[in-house]
């Protein structure tokens, strides 16, 4: 059974230039087989949708939500513009195009712990479970749905950036260094065993939208690690964080994005249209 591909289901979120970026990279690898995805939209368009995006927006404020909102436009133009510049041949590709690519099954879900969206994941009986940059948190039944483990490609150095946005509290605390982690899930946030993570430098020009990019890219790197060693029935090593610090940082607020603006670019047009047009 060695050297045999890793059937793989790849929890998406729609329009995140992070899962965007990783599910064009798993797609590329010999260690993962990918049959499916389950892809959200970041913004449910329902009475429950809106009441939760006004949430959000009293706790952020509006300006961070109109930039958030503005980098899905540039986003957006950036995949037209590569859609008609067809000599991109590296060109980052969306989720529906790579679906009919590759021929796997694409399930729009509002909510992971769905009986439609489990009996969803059940049917494909994955070894390996993806969450790409997922926004909804898994119940133990969905958790407990692959044979091996749900890998979950977390954007910031664990244990030390647990929660939300890890990438945006790395820019805005001026760490100069920011990490990314994968680990297997549990019904914890960001506390199952530990199997890679990576430190990279940045400084006060770095947007956090450049670190996210850079979590996705080495973040598949590390993905590609694991499932080498899972194709060939090798079990990923833990890593013991032993005595490290360990902080979890919830969304960010009003006062967060307000410091974080003061010093630094929210929004790289030019990152993500390179992201986009396959330049990295």
């Amino acid at each position: 059974m060695n050297n045999v591909p890793v059937k793989t289901v790849v929890l998406y979120s729609n329009s995140h230039i992070g899962s965007i970026l990783v599910l064009n990279n798993i797609l590329k690898m010999k260690c993962y087989e990918v049959t499916a995805i389950v892809r959200v939209n970041n913004v449910e368009l329902s009475n429950k949708g809106l009441r939760k995006v006004k949430k959000h927006i009293n706790k952020t404020g509006y300006t961070f939500a109109f930039m958030l909102f503005f980098q899905h436009i540039i986003q957006a133009l950036a995949f037209g513009l590569s859609f008609m510049l067809p000599f991109l041949k590296k060109r980052t590709k969306t989720s529906s195009e790579l679906a009919k690519k590759y021929g796997f099954e694409i399930h729009d879900a509002t909510n992971i712990n769905s009986p439609k969206t489990l009996a969803f994941l059940k049917s494909h009986s994955p070894e390996i479970i993806i969450s790409a940059y997922f926004p909804q948190i898994l119940k133990k039944k969905a958790l407990s749905i692959p044979s091996k483990g749900i890998l979950n490609l977390h954007p910031g150095y664990l244990p030390a950036y647990k929660g939300a946005m890890a990438y945006f509290w790395a820019a805005k605390n001026n760490a100069g260094q920011a990490g990314v982690s994968i680990h297997w899930m549990d019904e914890g946030i960001d506390t199952g065993p530990l199997l890679a993570r990576k430190l990279f430098r940045i400084n006060r020009k770095t947007s956090q939208d450049k670190v996210l990019i850079i979590t996705a890219l080495i973040g598949s790197s590390l993905l590609k690690r694991i499932g080498r060693k899972l194709m060939k029935g090798k079990e990923p090593k833990t890593i013991d964080t032993g005595d490290e610090v360990k902080k979890y940082y919830p969304l960010p607020g009003r006062k967060a994005f307000k410091e974080y603006y003061q010093v630094r670019c929210f929004i790289s047009f030019g990152i993500i249209f390179r992201a986009i047009m396959g330049k990295y």
